[in-house]
């Protein structure tokens, strides 16, 4: 479905951002793993995932918090000469705080980690698609952005705030061949690690869906493969649900 193309996955230290590694790669596409620490044990986990499906992974650092980050990031991947076909940008922080105990400054601070920087970073991504007439952007998203949750109000205005960005970015970069779309997620089980199998199952999100369980890491990772592949070459500026019909 990927054979020979390079993309690029950011967030790559989370479990949704290795599972997109896993379906990505088993497509046939090489990678540029972007993690904000470059550990052994990442470095290890890419170096196998070489070895399984016979492709090309190349660590990358990337805390896109840092400007140094990016810049050395876009470089390392310049140096390559290889073309960029798709970005996924799955790299999200979420911060769980009382509407009253909101200050400016941690309102300021989740817009940047979820909007800004990852903004910065796909306009630099960005160019070097448009100068092959060709890509295709994923954004990593919630389905606070349209349902609200109490006590994630800065949480829910920044997931917002990239799916109206994405939308102005599909219309901007259509011209140049290039389509940007978004994943919004429901509840998914790894972020709910610390609850047993018939926890999850009795859970208020699970039984909020109407497949009555949380969604997996990987079942996020197989739209986002739909959404890099020419399977979905006709579809941008859109957001995509995967919440097992939450409601």
């Amino acid at each position: 479905m990927l054979a020979g193309k390079n993309i690029i996955v950011t967030g790559c230290l989370s479990e949704t951002g290795r599972q997109t590694m896993v379906s990505i790669a088993e497509n046939g596409a090489n990678l540029f793993a972007c993690a904000r620490e470059c550990t052994e044990d990442f470095e290890s986990y890419c170096k196998s995932l070489e070895a399984e499906y016979h492709v090309q992974i190349t660590p990358l650092q990337l805390d896109v918090e840092s400007g140094d980050d990016r810049k050395s990031a876009i470089k390392k991947i310049l140096d390559t000469g290889e073309n960029i076909h798709g970005l996924v940008n799955a790299e999200e922080t979420r911060e769980k705080i009382e509407f009253g105990e909101i200050t400016k400054e941690n309102f300021l601070e989740l817009l940047q980690k979820n909007v800004i920087f990852p903004i910065l970073f796909t306009q630099d991504v960005s160019r070097l698609m448009i100068e092959h007439k060709q890509g295709s952007i994923v954004f990593v998203s919630n389905v606070v952005a349209f349902d609200g949750k109490i006590k994630y109000t800065p949480y829910a205005a920044s997931m917002a705030a990239l799916l109206g960005a994405m939308r102005s970015m599909a219309k901007e970069l259509g011209s140049y061949g290039v389509r940007v779309n978004a994943v919004a997620t429901g509840a998914i089980e790894k972020s709910c690690e610390n609850l047993t199998a018939e926890e999850l199952l009795q859970s208020d999100e699970a039984v909020m869906t109407a497949l009555k369980r949380m969604g997996k890491p990987r079942e996020v990772a197989d739209v986002l493969l739909f959404l890099m592949s020419d399977m979905s070459s006709h579809i941008t500026g859109q957001t995509i649900r995967v919440d097992g019909g939450m409601r």
